[in-house]
């Protein structure tokens, strides 16, 4: 059926999941979400997310404080956005990530502030730091 169009998912035995993802079938199981991780310590293993020292000028990079931690996205959670915020569900959904791993994505919190969602988009208001920060690169190691 999902194959077919005729479903957006099923279960299968043995607990896997079909699901489509735009054009793609992904089978397999769904990630548990980690707890949550402090970043201060490099290279930090996230669920299939590698968080080490790079870059940060692509959406897979990040100039973070020492005090930044990784965990899952939370109901609420909002990212800024130009002159505002936006639910982080929003931003995730946006980049066409599936349903039913956004509730597994990471992003980054400074404190009380979300200020990066790897892969996805950074909060402009902190993007732009250099000195005295840590630089970060995410990549994720595909769990299906």
């Amino acid at each position: 059926d999902v194959a077919a169009e005729e479903s957006r998912r099923a279960e299968l035995d043995g607990g896997y999941l079909v699901i489509r993802d735009r054009t793609w079938l992904r089978i397999g199981h769904l990630p548990e979400a980690a707890p949550a991780a402090a970043l201060a310590d490099l290279p930090v293993a996230w669920g299939p997310f590698r968080f080490q020292a790079g870059p940060t000028g692509s959406a897979a990079g990040m100039p973070v404080g020492a005090d930044a931690i990784v965990r899952a996205a939370q109901a609420g959670d909002r990212i800024g956005f130009g002159d505002g915020h936006k639910p982080v569900a929003d931003a995730l959904a946006e980049a066409g990530v599936p349903r039913e791993l956004r509730r597994v994505w990471p992003v980054v919190a400074e404190g009380d502030a979300l200020v990066w969602i790897p892969l996805i988009r950074k909060d402009p208001a902190f993007a732009g730091r250099r000195d005295g920060y840590l630089s970060v690169h995410a990549r994720v190691e595909e769990a299906w």
